[in-house]
């Protein structure tokens, strides 16, 4: 993932470059690139000839400007507890980012005309799906792309099993009440089915429920309209209710986050997480 990032991140560059009209021969230009956070070399050692710099990031931009001396990339992390209150006073002040890759919620009110360019006019966006880059689309252009640089899914720990001697089903049959089946053998031998973490407020990383249960997030790609209040909906944050109220899942919500699950969940305590 984190080379794929890489050789993303370096052609956004040059194309953002290409875009502003700088290269060799032109006026020195400042670069500025924004994101949430930044990558380190955690498990990519031996991998990475990292050049002496500390992060992934670092050393792009470092080959970037050898390659094009006239550019200065000014590298900028958003201050995540801040939500977009760095990038918004950046455009206050009219210090627009050339590049900014983040989650899309906070820069939804930049695609326009007036902050952004249009990206079919530089690059084929046709490479992507209708559907992937219908959020970021106006006006009939295209003004971001999307980059995948996390998955979700349920992991399951099929070992606690054999302990209650529950099989497995096969795909189609695993259901929301074969889960709660499963739930309830679980609890009846001191175990866990699952964690619903909520001390952050209700994260992203509970949304695939919402879907389980046939919810969406926002009404028919309307994204100007959440239909958290759904029918389907409403019965995902119940099932999740119930969950934690009938002991299957561990209690105390408001007190465990993402970081506690993953604890929990690879220290053998909860049979599942959705990660």
């Amino acid at each position: 993932m984190k080379k794929i990032f890489a050789i993303l991140l370096a052609l956004v560059i040059v194309g953002s470059v290409f875009a502003t009209g700088n290269s060799e021969g032109s006026d020195s230009y400042e670069l500025t690139v924004i994101t949430s956070g930044s990558y380190n070399w955690e498990k990519g050692e031996g991998y990475f000839d990292t050049g002496g710099h500390d992060t992934p990031q670092d050393l792009i931009f470092a080959e970037f400007e050898e390659k094009h001396p006239n550019v200065t990339v000014n590298y900028v992390i958003r201050d995540v507890t801040q939500g977009s209150m760095t990038v918004d006073a950046l455009m206050e002040k009219g210090q627009i980012p050339d590049i900014w890759m983040d989650a899309t919620g906070y820069f939804r009110d930049y695609l326009n005309a007036e902050y952004s360019l249009p990206l079919e006019q530089y690059m084929d966006v046709s490479v992507f799906e209708d559907w992937l880059v219908e959020p970021y689309t106006y006006g009939g252009h295209v003004y971001a792309i999307p980059i995948v640089n996390i998955g979700t899914g349920m992991a399951i720990n099929t070992s606690m099993l054999d302990d209650i001697g529950y099989t497995l089903p096969d795909m189609g049959d695993w259901t929301i009440a074969e889960y709660i089946r499963l739930a309830k053998k679980l609890k009846a031998s001191g175990q866990y089915v699952t964690t619903v973490f909520t001390q952050e407020g209700f994260g992203a990383w509970m949304y695939p429920w919402i879907y389980a249960f046939g919810g969406e997030l926002y009404t028919d790609g309307d994204y100007s309209r959440v239909s958290i209040n759904s029918p389907e909906s409403r019965r995902a944050l119940e099932f999740l209710q119930m969950l934690v109220e009938e002991g299957y899942a561990v209690p105390y919500p408001n007190e465990v986050d993402d970081d506690i699950t993953v604890d929990l969940f690879t220290t053998g305590k909860i049979f599942s997480a959705i990660l």
